[in-house]
Order: C-alpha cells, then sequence, then structure tokens
C-alpha cells in the first residue's frame, strides 16, 4: 500500500529495527544509545522527504517499507533543510554523518545522469526476513520503471544487498571508500528491460 504523513511514525519504526546493524549508520554511531537516540528523527526525516518528493509504499502491517524518489526529483539541501523533521536530526547526531553522505550523493549525480526512479531505502523488520517482503515491494516499481523506459538506481554498503540487487538486475557501476569510515558505497544501476 502506498502511505502518507500520517504514518511516517510506524515506518520509522520498521526502518529503525531493519537498519540497526547497518554499516553506514553504525559506523558513524557505533554507541547504542546513541544511535537509538538518533534513529527515530532520522528515519522521520528521510520518510517525509520521500514521501513529499517520490513515493513510499509498506507491506499492510508495516513489516516492510520502501522509499523511492521520483525521476527529476533529486533532493536539494534546501530540500532537506525544509522538512520538519531537519532540526531535530541535526540536534541529535545528524551532523555526523553528512561528509558520506555528501559522497553518496555526488557519487548518484556521476552514475546516474539520466532521469531514473532512486530506490533511497528498504528495511524489513528483522522478524519478517525471509518472507520475500522486499521483492513484493521492489518489483512493481521496476515494472513501472520498464514500462516508462527509466533507470533504476540505488547505493548500498553491503555485499549481500549487492547480491539480492543483483538478482533484480542491477549491476554495480562504482564502488568507492566513503570518507571518515571504514566502509564503502557502491553506486547500482539497472536498465530498463
Amino acid at each position: 500500500m502506498r502511505f502518507d504523513l500520517s504514518h511516517v511514525e510506524a515506518a520509522a519504526e520498521v526502518m529503525g529495527r531493519a537498519f540497526w546493524e547497518y554499516p553506514f549508520p553504525a559506523a558513524f554511531l557505533p554507541d547504542e544509545a546513541e544511535r537509538a537516540e538518533f534513529y527515530p528523527h532520522f528515519w522521520r526525516l528521510a520518510i517525509d522527504l520521500a514521501i513529499r518528493h517520490g513515493e513510499s509504499y509498506a507491506t499492510p502491517n508495516f513489516e516492510a517499507v520502501v522509499n523511492w524518489e521520483s525521476p527529476g526529483n533529486a533532493l536539494s539541501e534546501e530540500q532537506w533543510v525544509q522538512s520538519p523533521h531537519f532540526d531535530e536530526c541535526m540536534s541529535n547526531g545528524g551532523e555526523r554523518p553528512y561528509p558520506a553522505a555528501h559522497q553518496m550523493e555526488e557519487m548518484q549525480k556521476h552514475n546516474a545522469t539520466m532521469d531514473h526512479w532512486y530506490l533511497q531505502s528498504i528495511g524489513v523488520d528483522p522478524n519478517q526476513k525471509g518472507k520475500g517482503l522486499a521483492s513484493l515491494l521492489i518489483q512493481p516499481m521496476l515494472e513501472r520503471a520498464d514500462a516508462e523506459a527509466l533507470r533504476v538506481y540505488l547505493d548500498t554498503n553491503t555485499e549481500d544487498n549487492i547480491s539480492m540487487y543483483e538478482h533484480f538486475g542491477f549491476r554495480v557501476v562504482e564502488r568507492a571508500d566513503l570518507p571518515g569510515y571504514d566502509y564503502w558505497n557502491a553506486s547500482m544501476l539497472r536498465e530498463p528491460r
């Protein structure tokens, strides 16, 4: 189901659980108490922006959530700042990942110069993994992108995710270390079929 701003809190809770151990946030907030404080603010901000500048979908009971930025809607810093969740995110640790997030944004600009759908984030509640929920949420947009003859872009930080996305037809177009952290980012692109 497509959801709206009234569902931001439910979606943020799922994403917080899904990304708890993910390399990007765990690297800049290794202290679990700080991460627990930061996550609700960050995910409310990210989901708010996806809803306002793209499309967000969830399974009926919010076991899984996906956020897309629509073609031609690459978010500007001004749009981030205008979100009602920006200040609370920045005052709760949001300034820490900025250099790495900026490099990821630059990688997208460099590797996806054409109109494209951007798979901003997808998260499955850890208790619901292995049930095909990620496929259930990703596949309809890939079919839509194919019908619209548009590419789909995403970035990821784990080998497991690279393998999963390759199954959907994505390929790695660039891989780079991110400044200040001991991990990397992979830009992945899927051509329309």
